[in-house]
């Protein structure tokens, strides 16, 4: 994903009553990377069975819960893995996985 950046310096501001007013302003436009998640976890909201899919492969490490409870997985080095998540009840959970030795999350709403 790409965004627009804006870098320069301000020349003339003035802060009357609580506002700040900008005149004479330089800027330089670039165009940086934003990163995006590695690998998806779809469909979402689900009621339960999702696919996570990565371009690369991946070792699913777990599931954790919005009070912190830790499910782990150990599924190594595959690109795409169906979950079944019908042991768990409705809400949101963090699947968490191993790309490339850097742990990614992604958010999943179990909805019954």
């Amino acid at each position: 994903m790409k965004a627009l950046s804006l870098e320069g310096a301000i020349n003339d501001a003035k802060v009357t009553s609580g506002k700040v007013t900008v005149s004479d302003v330089s800027t330089k436009f670039a165009t940086v990377n934003i990163a995006t998640s590695i690998f998806k976890v779809f469909p979402n909201p689900t009621q339960e069975i999702v696919i996570i899919s990565s371009e690369k492969n991946f070792n699913l490490l777990g599931i954790t819960d919005l009070y912190g409870n830790q499910y782990p997985m150990n599924q190594n080095g595959q690109s795409s893995y169906v979950l079944n998540l019908s042991r768990f009840s409705s809400g949101l959970y963090f699947v968490k996985s191993l790309v490339n030795g850097k742990v990614y999350s992604e958010k999943v709403l179990i909805s019954r």
